[in-house]
């Protein structure tokens, strides 16, 4: 059960975007998806690869998928058309489901409790894969069942009946056992072969001349892994992952034996830019589009590469901005609009949630400490000082929360929020006597000093600000000088006055754009910082 209890993990989300409901096409065909996804991943000798991107699910297996998944089920509806991603070929009675990577969380089926009427309970927890972290969790109540057709066994000895999130009430006055139950893949034995394998595996820090060919290959078939100089970097993993997404398998940015042999294929499939995804997908093609909803303001959630509810909230919301249709799907046209430099930046509120970061965290907290609610320096993380003062706020403005989101309307009042002033108490003027007028002998008042002005000074070293206005002349194809290069970089920070100077101010607004992004916080305009901001030139 471990398949639909984690595409259900991801159908609903963990804050509970989703709702269960069998009714619901939009729901139940994302549903089928992800479980059909996690079955290819899980038996990809059983699956019917077409073209290295597309499984072939027999519509038998679907049911299966179908009863598992939403209880008393028998029929599987057509497909909507605003799901895509999955096709129906009537010829083969099969369905074809686009391949996606397993993504950046798993489930562990944490506590069960079974009722004498054989209904089980089930609470499911979802993890991070790299961190471990628990993120949040389910309730899921099932039915045991049989099979779905001739009196067979079905795949899966229950179907589910409700899946929401968890909560404190879930197993009252039930008998629990606590167990740690997830899917572990299993290990692939290589077929025993009398020819030596002509590739070793290549990952982060492999050096030598297999690396070189790797990444001459790679570059080859439009896959960016930089100067082929047989150094596996962060640019060469980078053009594996998306390789690996070319192929559908899972994206670990791990060169492997397997992996090689089919990039050096005669037919291996060549880079493509713009490559539709939608609700449920996961990988490197989502991060990408996470990370530029996060600079243009459309999304504050980290980038986890998995496409989700609120990325679906960023795609709408980008899409009514430069008039297409507001569907949620990243389609062609859609990423298109996102990559052009000129794309219009967010300019509503979104909602945030705790552990959210960046820029649109930040501007929150800035007026939070403006008004006196934050007493900490902004973070761009929501964090739980930030989590309290937004309950201080609401608190203020006499409602009710636990500070843990910020809604458009709570924002709105934020930004529009006046502190009362008190009143003050007025104090009769006790009646004087008038007195003759004296003339006073007027005074000399003295000439004010001038106070110098100070001169910004340079912050970082004549080598340190060399190397940053080649890098910009590089990229821009510039022959910008000291000033007009630094003059550019506040501009583009918004730093005041602009001085061409590159002092602590300026060193100080870099820094808050590395943390704002997750990156490491030098203070020095790298290339990094450099790649980020050119996209940015209104």
């Amino acid at each position: 059960m471990l398949p639909i209890l984690d595409s259900f993990a991801r159908n609903l989300g963990i804050e509970g975007e989703g709702i269960y409901d069998a009714n619901d096409p939009q729901f139940f065909w994302t549903q089928l998806y992800l479980a059909s996804v996690n079955w290819g991943l899980e038996n990809p000798k059983v699956a019917l690869a077409t073209g290295g991107v597309e499984l072939g699910v027999p519509a038998s297996v679907m049911k299966e998928f179908a009863a598992a998944s939403f209880l008393g089920n028998t029929e599987l509806p057509e497909i909507p058309p605003t799901v895509s991603g999955i096709r129906y070929d009537a010829a083969a009675d099969t369905y074809f489901v686009a391949m996606s990577d397993a993504g950046q969380t798993y489930v562990v089926i944490e506590r069960y409790a079974e009722s004498a009427e054989g209904i089980l309970s089930v609470g499911v927890g979802q993890y991070n894969t790299e961190s471990g972290e628990r993120l949040g969790g389910l309730f899921v109540r099932l039915h045991a069942v049989t099979g779905i057709s001739n009196g067979e066994d079905s795949a899966f000895p229950y179907a589910v009946e409700v899946a929401q999130v968890e909560s404190e009430e879930d197993f009252e006055g039930l008998l629990v056992t606590d167990c740690e139950i997830r899917y572990e893949e299993p290990e692939e034995i290589p077929a025993p072969t009398a020819t030596p394998v002509p590739y070793i595996e290549l990952t982060m820090g492999s050096r030598g001349d297999e690396v070189n060919a790797l990444q001459t290959r790679l570059n080859e078939l439009g896959y960016d892994a930089g100067k082929a100089d047989g150094i596996f970097g962060s640019s060469t993993r980078q053009a594996v992952r998306y390789f690996q997404d070319a192929i559908g398998v899972p994206q670990n940015g791990v060169a492997g034996v397997s992996l090689q042999e089919m990039l050096f294929y005669a037919d291996a499939p060549e880079f493509v830019t713009y490559v539709q995804i939608q609700k449920g997908a996961t990988g490197i093609r989502v991060e990408k589009l996470q990370e530029r909803l996060r600079a243009l303001g459309y999304l504050a959630a980290p980038v986890d590469g998995d496409f989700g509810t609120r990325t679906v909230e960023a795609v709408k919301l980008f899409q009514a901005a430069v008039d297409l249709k507001e569907d949620g799907v990243a389609g062609i046209r859609t990423l298109k609009a996102l990559a052009k430099k000129n794309a219009p930046k967010c300019d509503s509120f979104i909602k945030l949630y705790r552990g959210d970061t960046g820029p649109r965290v930040k501007e929150m907290q800035v007026q939070l400490n403006k008004l006196g609610f934050l007493a900490k320096k902004p973070s761009s993380s929501y964090d739980k000082n930030t989590v309290a003062a937004v309950k201080a706020f609401i608190n203020a403005i006499g409602k009710t929360g636990d500070g843990k989101t910020a809604d458009k309307a709570l924002l709105k009042q934020l930004f529009d929020y006046v502190a009362p002033t008190p009143t003050p108490v007025v104090t009769p003027t006790p009646e004087v006597t008038p007195t003759p007028e004296v003339t006073p002998t007027p005074e000399v008042t003295p000439t004010p000093e001038v106070t110098p002005t100070v001169a910004p000074e340079s912050v970082i070293t004549p080598e340190q600000l060399l190397e940053f206005v080649t890098l910009l002349n590089t990229k821009m194809a510039t022959t910008y000088t000291d000033v007009e290069a630094v003059t550019w970089l506040q501009q583009m920070l918004a730093v005041l006055p602009q001085t061409g100077v590159y002092d602590a101010t300026t060193q100080a607004a870099v820094s808050a754009f590395q943390v704002a992004n997750s990156w490491t916080d030098t203070g020095l305009a790298d290339a990094q910082v450099i790649d980020a901001l050119i996209p940015l030139i209104p």
